[in-house]
């Protein structure tokens, strides 16, 4: 499965560059997958991003959802010390960041424009257009 992270430096991380878990953890914007029913899917907005064990494929989550990944990894208690967590040893967790909307907007385009990936053919309904 092929997959970028946009950052909000503007640069980004792809699978070609190298594993998930390798990638930058901080300021991500857009997550960037193939999605076989429409070419590409733009996932953002969210405060972590994630790939759950044996998923096909990563996307964003919020606090219950990252709760909800904690239980299922090797230390099954981790959930219940959210406020000891250090948030750089998190396996595969990485972080939203927000920016301005014209920033957003032309990261977005670069996204939904990105050649290492199939055209898209339709939005799914909780994308930005």
């Amino acid at each position: 499965m092929r997959w970028k992270i946009y950052y909000a430096d503007g640069s980004t991380f792809s699978w070609s560059n190298g594993s998930w878990e390798q990638a930058p953890r901080w300021a991500v914007l857009f997550l960037l997958t193939e999605d076989r029913q429409h070419g590409r899917y733009v996932d953002f907005g969210h405060d972590f991003y994630i790939w759950w064990p044996g998923a096909e494929k990563p996307w964003g989550v919020d606090m219950i959802g990252l709760i909800d990944y904690l239980r299922q990894t090797e230390d099954e208690q981790a959930h219940l010390r959210l406020c000891e967590i250090d948030w750089e040893r998190l396996p595969g967790v990485k972080y939203g960041r927000l920016i301005g909307r014209a920033e957003f907007e032309k990261m977005h385009t670069l996204a939904n424009n990105d050649p290492d990936f199939p055209a898209r053919t339709a939005y799914q309904p909780e994308e930005a257009t």
